[in-house]
């Protein structure tokens, strides 16, 4: 009987941790990766942070690399991806949410013609967004605004990309910097 009730005792404290371990209104120190544009690497961010609210938002750049750089010759076709392999081994641990937009020139190609145009990346804090999109501007033009970094591939010679960074920081009412 003993048994039983340690048992019963030990089930309701793991539901008790479990439930408290998933986050709520009472959670002292909330990830930012909890709240914005960026909640899980898994769910699609929302459209709340788009439309220049000093947010940059992924959907905002999301939509602007889908209407521009699939006018270029060499990317009628763009989809995002979660492969986060544009994510240095140094980064990997800081980042909290990932996406990279591939060019295609068919619906049946496999690979994708131009890879990583565009990483859209979020990190934990700022200091390490502010890192990444220091190295990312040795090779390509980057903006970072708090926590998010975009990224702008060069691959596309009909594309400015610095033009697309100047309208994705528009895009958030004019929130960061573009460096590189």
């Amino acid at each position: 009987m003993r048994t039983v009730r340690l048992l019963a005792l030990f089930t309701a404290a793991a539901a008790v941790l479990a439930t408290t371990a998933c986050g709520g209104d009472d959670d002292p120190a909330p990830a930012p990766a909890r709240t914005g544009a960026a909640a899980t690497a898994t769910t699609a961010p929302t459209a709340a942070a788009a439309g220049g609210d000093g947010t940059l938002s992924y959907d905002a750049v999301a939509k602007l690399a889908s209407d521009r750089l699939t006018k270029d010759p060499n990317c009628p076709i763009g989809k995002w991806d979660d492969n986060s392999t544009g994510l240095d081994d140094e980064f990997r641990a800081d980042g909290v949410f990932f996406k990279q937009f591939d060019c295609y020139k068919t619906t049946d190609e496999l690979l994708p013609n131009r890879i990583q145009q565009v990483l859209f990346v979020e990190f934990k804090t700022p200091e390490h967004a502010a890192a990444y999109a220091d190295k990312q501007a040795s090779l390509y033009p980057s903006l970072v605004a708090g926590t998010k970094v975009v990224v702008a591939g060069r691959g596309l010679e009909t594309i400015d990309m610095k033009a697309f960074l100047a309208e994705a920081q528009q895009s958030a009412g004019g929130a960061g910097r573009i460096v590189g």
